[in-house]
């Protein structure tokens, strides 16, 4: 009863306080839609930055490219970048075994995803198998004006971790004095709340237009989707907050100078019941606990006139992780041992980054950009090592990159776009290495395209697969063995060809349809895989007759593996009340040498949306169903050793909002997601789960 009183109460709180301010703001007012500035206006077409790195619109540009607009965002009440991408054409969001949420695009590996705020890099989990884990519940939308989602490498332009595409979070640049407060309440079909999330963004610009700033901030009390009767949670949960805040000087020559500071921080656990063969023989239990702190700082400087467009921009992005381990002894279910440290680790990961970019016009028929980028990834902490025969607790690594582009936009005639691009990379640890890209949009008439693209892709390890020493998880008597990961210095980059080809074609300003064929050869892909050693807590070589042993875990290359299919999509506008968006892709994605399936990846997945805003009244409701079909996973989870029992199943995701604008400053809204009540954890899908919120502008 406790859980439904407090979700009775977190309603009617919201409910209430919709109310209340409606009542007060609607005083000698009419009626007015909240978001009508942007829900009311239907876009086929749309200005990007991520593809070229200079504006482009979506129909011109030669690459493949969704964008997630602020009307988008509102429609939906999109909270984080996970509620973005889960409606995203071509993208699958899973979980792996260690409870951490997981992006690809296309079946690249989600560390081949490179995700960017304002084009620039975030540190993160250190991990190979984390990377990326937890971004996409971590960045907020309400300081977003969209979201690019290149499909597609892009490593000629952004060179290493670009290989399965990028994910660009464009953030907003203030215009006016504006503020908005969001509070959200979530809870599962049990019964048990989600947690409430609590939203803030201001934006404000002086008189003279010169000096604007903006300041957001996000907290997030999550609480876990399912405890078991031994105590058992399943996902990660816990406290999480993040600020943000930006400013802006133009001088009166145009050129604008600005600054960015961003924090966030977590303090997340998750808890694991021991196992015994007896109830009267003892259980160890323990709680995995982690504080997590990320700072980022930014200066650039940019301007443009008539003939260019430059920018110069420096930036960090600090990382800084504790990992604790806590462990209490149960026998017969009664503590005999109370929680105590067992063990604690910690990693610090820092990205400095030097920048610059000038794109100029040569002549009527070429837009050049060239660019550079210096780069270091630093690490370190108690899961490095450099040398294996090091008696050292904590050790440190990093990877200096140095890159040069060039990139020249050629218009030969109004039917023809090329786009030739060519990169250099080199590292202080690799050797260095050139890759390019050619891509082409042809207009077969005004309202066809066709499009094609041919580019290539290179990835360097990381710190991680070279110095890793980490035992991941201990092995148990009952358990079986751990796992206990050990860097390879000698593996190799990993190499992509790229091959895309598309054909679109728009009907009046109502419709626009794209069908293409995609194809992305990885070589040298880099994958973890057992020694078939075994070791102990500390990485030394033992029997494989002792109980508690780790199986020996390190990283190798295999020689290729191919990622292919078909994607189609289509955006209609019904009525002016009703606007449609359907997708499917079809994927085909090995291993080139063994022939099998690549996992975790649906064999096809199909996308409908369906936005309804009926004339003349103040209510809106969003439909999003996403099925994917021919799901390959293992059956037992998502495990990294060992003999998998592997299935293939299909699933449906139902989405649905109801919004109600309360007057022009206020909105509530009331969602079902999932509502056909799909359980797989997996596969990053909790089962119903209900939303209610309100929003205030002021």
């Amino acid at each position: 009863m406790k859980h439904y009183s407090q979700k009775k109460k977190a309603i009617g709180m919201a409910i209430v306080c919709g109310m209340i301010l409606g009542t007060q703001l609607s005083i000698g007012r009419e009626i007015a839609w909240a978001n009508e500035e942007v829900l009311d206006e239907f876009y086929l077409d749309g200005v990007v930055v991520t593809a070229t790195r200079t504006d482009q619109t979506v129909k011109e540009v030669p690459t493949t490219v969704q964008v997630i607009t602020r009307q988008d965002i509102e429609k939906r009440q999109s909270r984080t970048l996970r509620d973005v991408l889960q409606n995203a054409l071509g993208v699958t969001l899973w979980k792996d075994f260690q409870g951490r949420s997981q992006v690809r695009i296309r079946g690249s590996e989600s560390r081949h995803v490179l995700i960017m705020v304002d084009g620039k890099r975030m540190s993160g989990e250190l991990s190979y198998n984390s990377a990326n884990a937890h971004e996409i519940d971590r960045i907020n939308m309400d300081n977003v004006e969209r979201v690019e989602i290149i499909r597609g490498s892009a490593g000629s332009l952004y060179g290493s971790d670009a290989i399965g595409g990028v994910v660009n979070i464009i953030t907003r640049q203030p215009m006016k004095k504006q503020g908005l407060i969001n509070y959200d309440y979530s809870f599962y079909e049990h019964g048990d709340s989600a947690g409430p999330t609590t939203s803030i963004f201001y934006q404000d610009i002086n008189e003279t237009g010169n000096m604007s700033w903006k300041i957001s901030g996000s907290y997030n009390d999550s609480k876990p989707f399912y405890v078991d009767n031994e105590g058992t949670s399943n996902n990660y949960f816990g406290k999480e907050q993040n600020i943000d805040f930006g400013m802006t000087y133009t001088a009166e020559n145009g050129n604008r100078l600005s600054f960015d500071f961003g924090q966030l921080n977590e303090d997340t656990q998750r808890s694991e019941a021991g196992q015994s063969y007896h109830p009267m023989m003892p259980k160890s239990d323990k709680i995995n606990k982690n504080e997590n702190k990320r700072t980022n700082l930014s200066l650039s400087y940019e301007g443009e006139d008539a003939k260019q467009n430059w920018s110069v921009r420096a930036y960090q992005s600090k990382y800084e992780k504790e990992y604790f381990i806590y462990k209490q002894t149960r026998r017969n279910n009664i503590v005999t041992i109370p929680y105590t440290l067992n063990s604690f680790d910690w990693v610090n990961r820092t990205i400095n980054v030097l920048e610059g970019k000038d794109s100029w016009q040569l002549g009527d028929k070429h837009l050049a950009t060239a660019g550079f980028e210096w780069r270091q990834d630093k690490s370190e902490g108690t899961r490095i090592k450099t040398d294996l025969n090091s008696k050292k607790t904590s050790d440190e690594a990093s990877i200096d990159y140095v890159s040069l582009y060039f990139q020249d936009e050629i218009r030969p005639n109004d039917q023809w776009l090329f786009i030739p691009s060519i990169r250099f990379d080199h590292s202080n640890l690799f050797d260095s290495a050139w890759t390019g890209n050619l891509a082409s949009t042809y207009h077969i008439a005004d309202d066809t395209r066709l499009k094609f693209v041919v580019g290539q892709g290179y990835k360097t390890p990381t710190i991680n697969e070279l110095y890793h020493a980490w035992e991941m998880f201990a092995g148990s008597a009952m358990g079986g063995p751990g796992q206990y990961f050990q860097g390879n210095p000698n593996i190799k980059p990993e190499k992509s060809w790229n091959y895309e080809l598309a054909l679109e074609k728009d009907w009046n300003d109502k419709t626009t349809g794209h069908f293409g064929l995609f194809r992305n050869d990885v070589k040298e892909l880099i994958t973890s895989t057992w020694t078939g050693k075994y070791v102990d807590s500390a990485g030394n070589l033992v029997s494989s007759m002792i109980p508690t042993k780790d199986k020996l875990m390190t990283y190798k290359n295999i020689p290729e593996a191919r990622m292919q299919g078909i994607e189609a999509s289509i955006q209609h506008q019904l009525s002016d009340e009703v606007d449609l968006n359907f997708g499917y892709v079809y994927l085909d994605a090995k291993d080139q040498g063994s022939s099998q399936r690549l996992e975790d990846r649906p064999r096809h997945q199909l996308n409908l949306g369906l936005f309804y805003h009926p004339k003349d009244t103040n209510w809106q409701f969003n439909l999003d169903v996403v099925s994917n079909i021919d799901y390959w996973a293992s059956k037992d989870g998502n495990i990294t050793t060992g003999d998998k029992e592997m299935e293939n199943s299909t699933f449906t995701v139902v989405n649905f909002l109801a919004q109600k604008d309360l007057d022009a400053r206020a909105s509530l809204y009331l969602g079902i997601d999932n509502l056909g009540n799909y359980h797989d954890y997996n596969k990053d899908v909790y089962g119903r789960m209900y939303r209610v919120g309100i929003n205030c502008k002021f």
